[in-house]
């Protein structure tokens, strides 16, 4: 029992380290929640025009008026928690390259728990600026709303990313080449998520590729929690319901979510258990 209680005081320990160094760069924490603004104004007021929106919302099981606007608010909210998680991965092979690692890695807390560490803070941190934005959301559209499922969703999402950025980052030994993974790993995936455009509606071929996609099940869990709270706005009184269509659904997404992290991370546990760290 002892050695349980150190071993969540060294995750906490290290996930705390992890939060501090986001908070002090105020600039980088601004910018990464006005980003997804200005990506959602430009994308759904310019593509608004020519998609039909009509086809989306039977795509994604939703009756009422959606705007395009408001159908892919969901989906940067998404891209900016697997931005924000990615990120870290970053961070990660940065602190392998300039050292800094070495001194956790010299003390006696086991690898797994400072991968875990950082896992579950990017995660956090990942899903927190996703809150906020969807909070910020609220100035410009009047019908979103948010539910008790919103940062769990989002928090799932965001450890995913970070699992999936360490595991990456583990075979790297240079920042510089690690950031060419975004875009030629990171923004086919999120295109390919359904974040901008419901996958059902694509080519065979691509339903068939989006269904090896991690990120692919973490959005639709984002998205479909975010169509909830908007049938859950329009009629309370059918809440038993909705908990029975839209909660499989929602079940469905996270669980596939929960098989991919464990994937991954048991990935990372036997790499690490042949190589160090650094």
């Amino acid at each position: 029992m002892e050695k349980f209680k150190i071993t969540i005081l060294q995750i906490i320990i290290i996930s705390y380290r992890e939060f501090l160094k986001w908070w002090r760069n105020k600039f980088k924490v601004i910018t990464t929640v006005i980003q997804p603004f200005i990506w959602t104004i430009f994308f759904g007021l310019g593509l608004g025009k020519i998609v039909n929106i009509n086809e989306i919302a039977r795509a994604i099981n939703y009756q009422g008026e959606i705007s395009y606007l408001l159908f892919i608010f969901p989906g940067m909210i998404s891209t900016t928690v697997i931005f924000i998680s990615f990120n870290f991965g970053h961070s990660f092979v940065e602190e392998k390259e300039r050292g800094f690692l070495r001194p956790l890695i010299l003390s006696p807390t086991p690898d797994w728990v400072i991968v875990l560490g950082k896992i579950l803070s990017a995660g956090f941190i990942g899903a927190l600026q996703g809150l906020i934005v969807n909070l910020l959301g609220f100035i410009y559209f009047k019908e979103i709303s948010i539910t008790f499922l919103t940062f769990p969703a989002l928090l799932v999402l965001g450890i995913l990313t970070a699992t999936l950025g360490i595991f990456l980052g583990l075979f790297f030994k240079k920042a510089g080449s690690y950031d060419i993974l975004l875009f030629y790993v990171i923004i086919p995936a999120i295109l390919l998520s359904g974040a901008y455009f419901p996958v059902e509606l694509t080519p065979l071929w691509m339903i068939r590729l989006a269904q090896f996609n991690p990120f692919y099940y973490g959005v639709e869990t984002v998205k479909k929690v975010f169509v909830f709270s908007l049938s859950l706005e329009k009629d309370f009184s059918n809440l038993k319901e909705l908990i029975i269509t839209k909660g499989i659904g929602i079940f469905e997404g996270a669980l596939y979510t929960f098989m991919f992290i464990a994937f991954f991370f048991v990935l990372i546990n036997v790499i690490i258990k042949n190589k160090s760290l650094d």
